[in-house]
């Protein structure tokens, strides 16, 4: 009898279940969900992870854990009110390797990488268009608001962006944050899809 139960036991440990099973991911970042959900052990991170979204709830979550361990390193830890998910080390003067080291500690404990990143391509591109798509949707943003010419090909684009030169002798100007024009430009070139 204490062979038979041994068994069944043992065979029991071998099975699947419904709570370690592997989500199903959806949706046009399934496969990130997928590679982020399995890199990291962070079980907060997880349960954000396991449903193929990011709601804002689940984010502000997140940011208090990652507010938390930043804490236990010393470090107080802020998020700009303006739903920037660059956080950033205030209070006394802070030393890049100060930081550095807390990043170290916090940004794997917490599961940082697994979820930022791929919150903010959710918010910038909702439909993982690829690359040269959001570059063309950069340019006809700029297009529309006169900070490049209409004639401007998207090629031509590329080739400025990739040169740092070019690109300042070209845009510099839209860049400082005084001009009227620098919200809009940075729309334009950081989130094309929602930037109008």
């Amino acid at each position: 009898m204490g062979i038979v139960a041994l068994s069944l036991a043992m065979a029991s440990c071998g099975q699947s279940t419904a709570t370690d099973a592997q989500p199903e991911f959806t949706g046009p970042y399934a496969a990130e969900f997928r590679k982020n959900y399995e890199e990291t052990d962070n079980t907060l991170v997880k349960g954000i992870l396991k449903d193929s979204k990011i709601t804002d709830a689940e984010f502000e979550e997140f940011k208090s854990a990652y507010v938390s361990c930043m804490k236990e390193q010393g470090l107080i830890w802020d998020y700009t009110d303006t739903g920037e998910t660059t956080g950033s080390a205030t209070g006394a003067d802070v030393s890049a390797e100060e930081l550095h080291r807390a990043t170290d500690v916090c940004n794997p404990k917490t599961g940082y990488m697994q979820l930022i990143p791929l919150y903010d391509s959710l918010h910038s591109n909702p439909d993982n268009l690829a690359p040269d798509e959001l570059e063309k949707r950069a340019l006809a943003c700029l297009v529309k608001h006169g900070y490049a010419p209409q004639d401007m090909t998207l090629q031509e684009y590329q080739d400025i962006n990739r040169d740092n030169d070019r690109f300042m002798a070209t845009f510099g100007k839209y860049m400082d944050n005084t001009s009227p024009d620098y919200q809009q430009f940075y729309a334009c070139m950081q989130d094309p899809v929602n930037a109008g």
